[in-house]
């Protein structure tokens, strides 16, 4: 698993980002990567791990660029092997693969590789002018090994646009189900026209192939599967932060934190997207920002899921949730976002 940490002052101020990746059980964690740059806040990691070839890839977004460019939001790669349990070349060195023109008023909400490390998706709100309306746009684009600016720009397409001058405040985050390389389709928290995307649904576009990408289409409407439904009682429900667990000739099953109204509390709940036997299975646990798990420490027999315990800018305990039963424990890592090699 990867995850990000905050580096504070003693007065508590947020200076820079630090990631992290450790096993299965959470007590091996290795720092990989320093921003070494004021970055805003801490930023979730998007992780991918090729257990046969021992190579691994972080994708993020970045307020500035190391420091020594303008201000302007970049997303970037960076690339390692495993020997022996030991990670190659560390400190790692990051690639900027797409950078935003510094013109623009622009806000990059999340990025997410698919399934097979081969694509990276990102969404980012952006103004011309403070008088404009805003622009909210979902990119998708190609990581070669070694991650190159070039190979991304090459393959850049856009998958969803459009302009709006109330957007529902971003995609917040987003994940990637790829199917054998022939579909893909990337989710999202969006609603149209909305003043804030805590009260927006799950959509999703695709494509097949080469095909253009669909429009949008909810996959968990928030009012029929929750406002709507008396055995949660919900009285308005925020969705965030899905995460995708995806194979060829399989239906995904998506994660989604969620929460009743302003409740601290968040669940962890599964939408299966079968046509039969499909839904939203309720709190399976607890947790913000949840992840598939493939090598569980719990259970070596089932899928687990990874979230951490609290939503905070300051590092929080990692935790991993038992989905065959009602075991949930936190492991010796803390983080602000967990990602895993699933």
């Amino acid at each position: 698993m990867a995850y990000s940490r905050g580096v504070y002052s003693k007065s508590g101020a947020y200076q820079r980002t630090q990631f992290f990746v450790a096993n299965s059980l959470g007590n091996c964690e290795v720092m990989v990567y320093d921003t070494a740059d004021y970055n805003g806040r801490p930023v979730n990691p998007s992780f991918h791990f090729d257990f046969g070839t021992s190579k691994g890839t972080l994708a993020w977004q970045q307020l500035k660029d190391n420091g020594n460019t303008p201000a302007g939001r970049v997303v970037k790669v960076a690339q390692f092997t495993v020997t022996n349990q030991v990670v190659d070349g560390l400190p790692l060195t990051a690639t900027t693969i797409y950078r935003f023109p510094t013109s623009l008023n622009t806000a990059i909400e999340g990025v997410a590789l698919s399934s097979d490390g081969g694509r990276v998706a990102f969404s980012e709100e952006h103004q011309a002018v403070s008088t404009d309306p805003w622009t909210l746009q979902v990119l998708i684009c190609a990581v070669s090994a070694p991650a190159t600016s070039s190979a991304c720009q090459a393959s850049l397409e856009p998958a969803f646009t459009v302009t709006s001058t109330a957007i529902a405040g971003g995609t917040h985050e987003l994940t990637i189900g790829l199917d054998g390389g022939n579909r893909e389709r990337i989710y999202f928290i969006y609603r149209p026209g909305s003043a804030s995307v805590g009260i927006a649904d799950l959509v999703a576009v695709d494509r097949i192939g080469f095909q253009d990408w669909t429009p949008p289409n909810v996959v968990v409407d928030r009012e029929q599967q929750y406002i709507n439904n008396p055995l949660v009682g919900d009285t308005k429900t925020y969705l965030d932060t899905p995460s995708a667990l995806s194979g060829t000739g399989s239906f995904d099953r998506i994660l989604l934190s969620s929460r009743n109204g302003t409740s601290a509390r968040a669940r962890v709940d599964i939408f299966d997207t079968a046509p039969i036997g499909g839904g939203l299975t309720h709190d399976v646990g607890t947790g913000y920002r949840p992840s598939w798990t493939m090598k569980p420490s719990i259970d070596s027999q089932a899928l687990n899921v990874l979230a951490t315990k609290v939503l905070s800018l300051q590092p929080s305990a990692v935790q991993e949730i038992h989905l065959d039963g009602t075991l949930q424990t936190s492991l010796p890592a803390q983080g602000y976002g967990v990602d895993s090699a699933n």
